[in-house]
């Protein structure tokens, strides 16, 4: 993926306002976003449409966030999404990266625009999806 404006992300949250807010964020940066409500279909979509990003909230219910991100690591892509979790700013202390499971970053809610993009562009940038700028 050389070109942003190409670069597909997925949002996996179960909050409607954060899925919507994150899609316009992404989205103004020229991103390819979708979101997904639940683990279970956005794991499904990834086996049959690769994404260069995966965002995801450490603190959904339903399928667990961990086993989500072994089971992306697991797929047999070429190259996988990199993943950047998402978590209330107030729990930094319960949440854990977890390198072995492709999950290096976090990016803290509420997060503005720029945090946000930024972090997509630098985990892109270190997967070398996208050109230096």
């Amino acid at each position: 993926m050389s070109n942003p404006h190409h670069a597909k992300i997925m949002v996996v949250d179960d909050e409607q306002t954060t899925r919507e807010i994150s899609a316009v964020m992404l989205g103004a940066n020229g991103y390819q976003v979708c979101t997904f409500d639940n683990c279970v279909d956005a794991l499904q979509r990834l086996v049959e449409d690769p994404y260069d990003a995966v965002l995801i909230n450490l603190h959904m219910s339903g399928m667990q966030k961990y086993e989500f991100l072994r089971a992306v690591s697991d797929l047999p892509l070429e190259t996988p999404p990199v993943r950047l979790g998402m978590a209330d700013r107030m729990m930094s202390g319960a949440v854990a990266l977890h390198p072995e499971l492709g999950l290096r970053q976090v990016v803290w809610k509420p997060f503005k625009g720029s945090e946000l993009r930024r972090a997509v562009k630098e985990a892109l940038l270190a997967r070398n999806t996208l050109p230096e700028t």
